[in-house]
């Protein structure tokens, strides 16, 4: 069955140096791109606007209100703070504020932030929105972007994540938001996203429970498997995230 279109509205305001029309069109590209890969839209309404502080969206409120900093036609930079935050409506960021494994639900909206701007640059290049002007010769900055933001971080090599989540688990479940920390484990999910967007499907069902009951990162893979079972899911991104992050058990 297809997707639904989604209901992601601009507001007018001061988005600078550009039209309504151009900023509304890459905000629409982006919950196609995201929207598709999960499978569903948001439960309301998404009313995007301008703000004069860090990307933001709102707690507990529907229609859903995210504010965003980019101005003028940096599209790249709409595209990264719109997919984040998006992503944040679609993983049920508000069904519970607080428990010490959100810096998963960071990473993955970093994830998100990586991979939309990967598809945009493919979907700019093939269908490019009238309503952006040289959209066709843009396309190639929306990888080199994400390019520049995996760069930004240091490389772990897929035989060292587990080693590198011992060392970083206790500061992330402390502050949730470390960039540098949540844009490492982005990085290392990437491929295997990109490769298999189906990946995202399993990503709906997450803060869908109790996590603060989750008392190690372990726990909470396997509450969210759980949670896909019961929904006849295969629950195969949770056992991803395992194979990635801990090391292998001896037989």
């Amino acid at each position: 069955m297809p997707v639904s279109r989604p209901t992601v509205t601009i507001s007018n305001g001061n988005w600078g140096a550009t039209s309504l029309r151009a900023a509304g069109a890459v905000v629409e590209s982006v919950a196609a791109v995201l929207c598709g890969a999960f499978g569903r839209w948001p439960d309301a309404p998404v009313h995007v606007m301008p703000g004069d502080g860090s990307p933001y969206v709102a707690w507990d409120r529907r229609p859903y209100r995210i504010w965003l900093s980019a101005r003028d036609t940096y599209w790249c930079q709409y595209a990264y703070q719109f997919s984040h935050k998006l992503c944040h409506v679609l993983v049920n960021f508000d069904r519970i504020r607080h428990h010490r494994h959100k810096w998963f639900e960071e990473s993955v909206c970093e994830l998100a932030a990586l991979f939309v701007l990967i598809r945009l640059s493919e979907r700019f290049r093939h269908c490019p929105p009238p309503e952006v002007i040289g959209a066709e010769e843009f396309a190639p900055h929306f990888a080199t972007y994400a390019r520049s933001i995996a760069d930004s971080v240091p490389a772990v090599p897929r035989a060292g994540l587990p080693a590198w989540l011992s060392g970083n688990l206790a500061a992330l479940e402390t502050h949730h938001v470390d960039r540098t920390l949540n844009r490492t484990a982005a990085v290392a999910m990437l491929d295997n996203f990109l490769d298999d967007e189906s990946l995202w499907r399993d990503c709906v069902a997450l803060n869908l429970w109790d996590a603060s009951a989750d008392a190690s990162f372990a726990d909470h893979l396997d509450s969210w498997t759980t949670h896909l079972l019961t929904t006849k899911c295969v629950a195969r991104t949770p056992r991803l995230v395992r194979d990635l992050f801990f090391a292998k058990r001896a037989p």
